[in-house]
This record gives C-alpha cells, sequence and structure tokens, in this order.
C-alpha cells in the first residue's frame, strides 16, 4: 500500500493560488488516504518550509509517493493533477 503526502505552497495575494484552491480542493477530496499540507510562504512556518524545499514560486504542489516526489508549478490543471495523484 502506497502512502502519499501533498504539500501546497501558497500566498493569500496570489491570483493563480487563488484560482488554483477550487481545483485542488475538488481533486484532493476525490483521494482517501492522503496527508495534505498548505503552506502560506508569507507565514513562519510557510517561509521556513518554502526555503527548505526550494520553492521558487506559487502555487506549488509537492506529491510524495512512498521514495519518490513530484513538484508542480502553477495552477496545475484538474486532469494532471489527478492523474499526479492517482499514478
Amino acid at each position: 500500500m502506497s502512502s502519499t503526502k501533498v504539500m501546497r505552497f501558497t500566498a493569500e495575494w496570489s491570483d493563480p493560488c487563488k484560482e488554483y484552491l477550487s481545483i485542488f480542493t475538488k481533486v484532493v477530496g476525490e483521494f482517501k488516504d492522503l496527508t495534505v499540507e498548505s503552506y502560506d510562504i508569507e507565514t513562519d512556518c510557510g517561509v521556513e518550509m518554502a526555503s527548505d524545499y526550494g520553492i521558487k514560486g506559487v502555487p506549488t504542489t509537492i506529491i510524495f509517493k512512498d521514495d519518490e516526489y513530484s513538484i508542480k508549478v502553477g495552477v496545475v490543471p484538474e486532469a494532471d493533477l489527478r492523474e499526479a495523484l492517482d499514478d
């Protein structure tokens, strides 16, 4: 059984982040057993996490599956996000 963790990095002022939120929420809600973490890059914890993961732009989504991960930058289309989580 694989375990999947999803980290989403956003900023409150970012229009693409606002656009992506509805896509992200819809698709992630379709999957059971996901661990989801969201970080605003302008909060103390978010700044630290963004630095740790080398985040350069928002929105950024990192999907961890077992020992592998993929990074998606920008507004990820619904079908692409679903496929990345389903693989």
